[in-house]
């Protein structure tokens, strides 16, 4: 369970960081990073947060519990919790994906998909391989330590 808390940890700790890294990189206009960057749909914000805080929120709970909990027991409550918190912050990732794609492709008609994975910064792909992580290690319990012999 050591190694459970641990690997936990590590990747709440990097998602949060990954949103203070660049998310979107548009060339000759600079970067936008995760806390200034906000979806709209329609032009009308449906969040009232820049996405990159929420999803520095939704990392915020694996990172306290793993911190201060004695250990994640496996089907336990707070486990299942951590996993749904990872799956969210892995989905609002690749919603993120889907919306800047989206925009970049109305706008620009004709830009093939790898034009826009270009655009795309690190923080982005680090919020959905830290959710994942987050969502497998303490769903799927694939960390188990108690098979020690006795």
């Amino acid at each position: 369970m050591i190694k459970q808390r641990n690997v936990i940890l590590m990747a709440s700790l990097v998602g949060m960081f990954s949103a203070f890294l660049p998310w979107l990189n548009i060339p000759m206009h600079g970067v936008v990073n995760g806390t200034s960057f906000t979806p709209r749909i329609h032009e009308i914000a449906w969040l009232p947060i820049p996405l990159g805080w929420f999803t520095f929120l939704l990392f915020l709970y694996p990172a306290g519990y793993s911190l201060l909990g004695k250990g994640i027991e496996p089907q336990s409550v707070p486990s299942k919790v951590i996993g749904i918190l990872g799956l969210f912050s892995a989905g609002f990732g690749i919603y993120a994906i889907a919306e800047i794609s989206s925009a970049i492709m109305s706008t620009f008609v004709g830009v093939p998909f790898g034009e826009v994975l270009n655009v795309i910064g690190l923080g982005l792909y680090l919020v959905i391989f830290c959710g994942a992580l987050v969502f497998a290690v303490s769903f799927f319990n694939l960390l188990d330590t108690d098979r020690r012999p006795q």
